[in-house]
């Protein structure tokens, strides 16, 4: 039901259905208005136990609507997906999501990208996937996480032995690769991993790169690197045999650079590698 307009109160009819609901599993109701609704959404999973996934992308929930659907994570155990892409989420609900996550057993995948979450917030959240024992894919990309807090959010997951796809793009890492680093060290599932658009130091990061037996995924693309930092990453992916698939959009190659990347694509030629907009 995405974009038929259904506000709050759309939503809270809704709601009531689906507290005695036991056929329907999936519901996108992506750009619906909801806001507040949200609250009566979150009260209705409390007690639902066939839905297994919940898109409720662009609806502005806030604290109003986003209250109850974190809280409600302690209490549902059928929800598997749940994406919060876009709704003026900011420290609090991450912070309330994070705890409810820590007794949550069945969700998997939680889409939290496009919001307003800073470094209290993306703590936090580190925390309770942290302690969190089933959640396979997470995006926290495009929120206000500065250094300070991505370094603190990557530090808390590290002992976390389930996540296989982590998305951080568009946040401030800077000079805090050491915590990327030591993330993919401790996290042998760590499959997938975008770093685009961070401000990233790729140096501190390289070594584990290389050492990796389950990154698939790595994107960097759009962060300052140039050949300083380039050569060596070609080098450590030339080096990792499990590696299928490196983004590098945007960073700065002299042809000493360029020349070390198609000895990269020569040397893995089952490697796709992602240069530009257009692939």
């Amino acid at each position: 039901m995405p974009h038929h307009g259904l506000g709050p109160k759309g939503a809270q009819a809704l709601a009531q259905v689906l507290e005695s609901n036991t056929s329907i599993t999936h519901i996108d109701l992506t750009s619906n208005h909801i806001t507040s609704g949200g609250a009566h959404l979150g009260r209705s999973l409390m007690s639902n136990t066939t839905i297994t996934y919940l898109d409720l992308t662009g609806n502005h929930l806030g604290w109003e609507g986003g209250k109850e659907i974190a809280e409600c994570l302690s209490d549902n155990s059928t929800l598997k997906t749940l994406i919060l892409k876009d709704n003026r989420l900011g420290d609090r609900e991450a912070s309330l999501i994070g705890s409810h996550l820590r007794s949550n057993s069945t969700l998997t995948v939680l889409d939290l990208s496009h919001n307003n979450i800073g470094c209290l917030g993306a703590i936090a959240l580190g925390h309770g996937v942290g302690g969190n024992d089933t959640l396979k894919e997470l995006n926290i990309g495009w929120n206000n996480i500065r250094p300070k807090g991505l370094a603190g959010f990557l530090t808390a997951l590290k002992d976390n032995g389930v996540l296989s796809n982590l998305i951080v793009e568009a946040n401030g890492l800077g000079d805090n690769g050491q915590a990327v680093a030591a993330l993919i060290q401790k996290n042998t599932s760590l499959a997938v991993l975008g770093l685009a658009s961070t401000d990233a130091c790729i140096q501190q990061m390289l070594k584990t790169v290389e050492q990796s037996y389950s990154l698939r995924s790595l994107d960097v693309s759009n962060n300052p690197i140039t050949d300083i930092g380039a050569i060596p990453l070609f080098k450590a992916v030339m080096n990792n045999s499990g590696l299928k698939w490196l983004g590098i959009k945007n960073i700065k190659l002299t042809k000493e650079g360029r020349g070390k990347l198609e000895e990269m694509k020569a040397e893995k030629s089952g490697l796709v590698v992602v240069e530009d907009e257009g692939g």
